[in-house]
């Protein structure tokens, strides 16, 4: 944050959400790769404070949940470009189709266009191999967040109930309703379906943003979406934003957030803003699914983590 930018507080940013979502009104679909920061104070092999993010929005979308459930371990589509035509397809469904066919298709172009180099790489690390070819084969798994928290409590009551087991990962971690995944939870609840990618979706409200669409049948949940890759866990977060200006009032006031945010607010009051869905990817988490890279540190030329930010 710099308290005086030509005389304006400005800051670094987080995200180009808000603004694709002011594109996205005029130009239906849009995206865009672009460096985000954070401020958190986290020096693990998963975390940077400057990294790569390739966003997407599309408008047109619905916000009707009625049919957009999880579903369970089954997988959805993802093999195209879903959510085309006129738009107004299933928001989430339709979000999640374009996330999965998103992650396929770069893991697969690059390794079409450097087959050889690819190929000398997983020579060495065959498990890395055997796990990105079973994410290309296989459909996504697809499950809510409630799904999730039974699937985890009932491996810890497992773990728990054996004396032959001894797990210190496990025991003493149960989850609770409202609380977000812990890495640990994260990679166990992959390992678990299967060692392949899970897209989870209906979080807690009180877990995302202001901007979520709540979700009709359950207003304690939103349109959110979380994708986990086995081995490094969560890679990207999107969802349905709301788009009910009364409601959005409503929040960024609790939220004190009208004054910076007015004009977000302004683009559902005057502009006519369509609904609109949308995620966030991060670049180097994808590549140390891709090709197993355990430091997040060794994908990008010039590193920058909390308290380390020497060029």
């Amino acid at each position: 944050k710099m308290t005086n930018y030509f005389g304006r507080r400005t800051h670094l940013t987080v995200s180009g959400q808000l603004h694709l979502e002011a594109l996205a009104c005029g130009l239906w679909k849009v995206y865009t790769i672009n460096p985000a920061f954070r401020a958190e104070n986290a020096n693990t092999r998963r975390h940077l404070a400057e990294f790569w993010m390739v966003e997407v929005e599309e408008a047109f979308v619905s916000s009707d949940d009625h049919q957009e459930g999880g579903g369970g371990s089954g997988g959805g589509g993802g093999g195209g470009d879903s959510g085309g035509g006129s738009g107004g397809g299933s928001g989430l469904h339709s979000l999640m189709d374009r996330l999965e066919a998103l992650v396929k298709t770069s893991i697969q172009s690059v390794i079409d266009a450097r087959p050889d180099d690819i190929a000398a790489h997983w020579s060495k690390n065959t498990a890395t191999q055997e796990r990105v070819m079973r994410a290309l084969d296989r459909p996504f798994t697809r499950l809510s967040y409630t799904e999730a928290l039974t699937i985890l409590e009932e491996q810890s009551a497992s773990v728990q109930g054996s004396a032959s087991v001894q797990s210190a990962s496990v025991q003493g971690s149960a989850s609770v309703f409202g609380s977000d995944l812990s890495r640990d939870q994260e990679l166990r609840l992959t390992r678990h379906l299967g060692d392949t990618p899970v897209i989870l979706t209906h979080f807690p409200a009180e877990t995302k943003p202001f901007y979520m669409c709540h979700c009709h049948h359950d207003p304690k949940l939103v349109l959110a979406v979380d994708l986990l890759l086995p081995g490094v866990g969560e890679v990207a977060g999107g969802g349905v934003r709301e788009n009910n200006v009364a409601v959005l009032h409503h929040r960024l006031q609790q939220q004190q957030l009208l004054e910076t945010l007015g004009w977000y607010l302004e683009l559902r009051r005057l502009g006519g803003c369509p609904p609109t869905a949308g995620f966030g990817l991060g670049f180097e988490r994808l590549l140390q699914f891709m090709l197993g890279i355990s430091n997040i540190k060794d994908t990008i030329a010039f590193p920058r983590w909390s308290y380390h930010c020497l060029c």
